[in-house]
């Protein structure tokens, strides 16, 4: 606005998503098509935007299309993965009865859902690399917005919500070097809710029975 000048950036697949930095010399969208976008970074030391693509992890999963954001710093850009659809079933049919039923019915049986949340990945703006932080078996619970730090829980395998003894483990993942720090039992319980302090320090949480 200062100069009135102005440049085009992309030229190419419709833009999903735009994604403006805190700073405003930092933007990130997504591009392509809503089942298959692609991400796109550009800031202030490149001249022109690159793609991003995950160094490792599971190389089936693709991009999806949550809205990514910046770290406050623009040290980083996190944005979410997801599986492939899978091909759909065929249709099959099923014998239901009920007691106002004298005869069999017969009815199709939907499918269920063709796609499941994959995970979270982080994109180093400085380093030009991507990784993923934690894969679909787990859950992001905090992003540490000054911190080094993603607060993750590993999902639930059974649905027993009434039994205590059935909690996540909850996890601390560094992302300078991915190094994983398991919390203790005490936050393991069904409903604990652990928050990750602003300055990345502390790990606080409370529990109605204590």
């Amino acid at each position: 606005l200062e100069t009135m000048q102005w440049q085009q950036i992309w030229a190419g697949s419709p833009v999903l998503k735009l994604v403006p930095g805190h700073a405003g010399t930092y933007l990130a969208w997504l591009a392509g098509t809503v089942d298959q976008p692609a991400l796109w970074y550009l800031g202030p030391e490149h001249d022109q935007a690159r793609q991003v693509h995950l160094d490792n992890g599971i190389p089936s999963l693709q991009v999806d299309i949550r809205l990514p954001h910046f770290s406050r710093d623009h040290s980083r850009l996190f944005y979410w993965l997801k599986e492939p659809p899978a091909i759909p079933p065929q249709t099959e049919t099923v014998i239901v009865w009920s007691w106002t039923d004298s005869l069999y019915q017969r009815e199709p049986r939907m499918p269920r859902g063709l796609a499941r949340p994959g995970g979270l990945a982080v994109y180093d703006t400085q380093q030009d690399r991507a990784w993923m932080v934690h894969d679909l078996t787990e859950e992001t619970m905090q992003i540490g917005e000054t911190s080094s730090w993603v607060l993750i829980k590993k999902r639930f395998k059974t649905d027993r919500f009434w039994d205590p003894s059935i909690g996540s483990s909850y996890l601390l993942v560094s992302l300078i070097d991915g190094k994983r720090i398991a919390l203790p039992e005490a936050f393991s319980h069904y409903d604990a809710s652990p928050q990750l302090s602003p300055d990345g320090r502390f790990v606080i949480n409370y529990h109605p029975g204590d």
